[in-house]
């Protein structure tokens, strides 16, 4: 029922399924359910591998496809990840950082300033020690002209509210949705 109810109202769901992992189990239950039926009524037990290699394969597809963000996979009913770029959230979880600073480490002097929309917690981990790490949310607007880079998420539409004018240098994106952008603002 609360599936059901979902699909029809189509009401508010914050950040992804979360609300919904209670209906996980259950699914889980009448799909085994279900096959163990199929499997008991088939005479040639080979086809029944066939369906769940079937069943398996788009999910193995895409995880190899997605690695490493499979977290934020999305089914071809909606379009697959296309179609759930700004109707869904997509890394939620900020992992693209860690492969934006990984490029900003490469290409950055020693003792860069960096801004960051969105997490720059995240960001800090996986930045050089000498790379100074800056939150865009505690700055004044237009103050940007001081730093080397700006890493920016698409997270809660980061990309528009952020408004940093520079050169786009680095995307990290699956499938033609973009999670972060690396800018270059000033050399």
């Amino acid at each position: 029922m609360p599936t059901l109810y979902t699909i029809i109202t189509r009401p508010t769901v914050y950040d992804n399924f979360r609300q919904l992992l209670f209906i996980v189990p259950p699914i889980f239950v009448f799909s085994g359910i279900f096959l163990d039926s199929i499997y008991h009524k088939l005479k040639h037990k080979w086809i029944f591998v066939l369906i769940i290699a079937g069943i398996i394969t788009p999910g193995v597809y895409s995880s190899v496809k997605l690695h490493p963000y499979e977290y934020i996979y999305y089914n071809r009913f909606i379009g697959g990840l296309e179609g759930a770029i700004q109707t869904y959230e997509l890394d939620y979880w900020a992992t693209s950082y860690k492969e934006a600073m990984e490029y900003v480490n490469l290409i950055s002097k020693p003792k860069a300033r960096i801004i960051v929309w969105g997490a720059p917690r995240i960001a800090s981990n996986y930045a050089r020690d000498d790379l100074s790490i800056q939150s865009f949310l505690e700055l004044a607007p237009g103050n940007y002209n001081q730093y080397e880079y700006g890493i920016i998420s698409t997270r809660l539409i980061g990309d528009t509210i952020a408004q940093i004018e520079g050169e786009d240098v680095f995307r990290v994106a699956r499938e033609n949705a973009v999670f972060v952008t690396v800018k270059r603002i000033s050399d």
